[in-house]
């Protein structure tokens, strides 16, 4: 219930927001979802989202947005970073990034487990570590503003 909690904490100070649209979106919850694990238990409670660069796909999208992947048994498109595809390898519950223009040894790069990807990546001071030029964006500057973590980029 603690994931829930932050998300809807994030979710009421966006709608206060009447820009939001250019720069953030959280939506409702889906409770019809019966897949068990981290990342269906959060699109129960946010369907999907749009985070700055940062787009997780709803759930019935989820199964049009599956065509870079050759072995569906070990991994899920979850959504995307920037257009570069955000992976689930659903054996371990991590959350990578798989940039096919890298070199074949670095196509991959694990961020973290996924409820921690959610708290510190999407909605913490660790975002600008996935996202660049943070300082011109919009997500960064109003999750920054919120001030429900310590640091910024860049602070010691």
């Amino acid at each position: 219930m603690i994931l829930k909690n932050y998300i809807l904490q994030y979710k009421n100070a966006l709608e206060e927001k009447s820009e939001n649209v250019l720069f953030g979106k959280i939506n409702e919850g889906n409770s019809l979802i019966n897949e068990k694990g981290d990342y269906y238990d959060f699109l129960k409670i946010a369907d999907g989202l749009r985070a700055g660069t940062i787009d997780l796909w709803r759930y019935k999208d989820i199964d049009k947005n599956q065509y870079m992947i050759t072995n569906n048994a070990n991994w899920i498109c979850i959504g995307q970073i920037d257009y570069i595809p955000l992976m689930l390898k659903k054996d371990s519950n991590e959350v990578y990034i798989y940039n096919e223009f890298m070199e074949k040894d670095k196509q991959w790069q694990i961020i973290s487990k996924f409820n921690e990807f959610i708290t510190d990546y999407v909605f913490g001071e660790k975002y600008c570590m996935i996202v660049p030029n943070v300082n011109e964006d919009q997500w960064y500057q109003f999750i920054k503003n919120l001030k429900l973590w310590s640091k910024n980029c860049g602070d010691k």
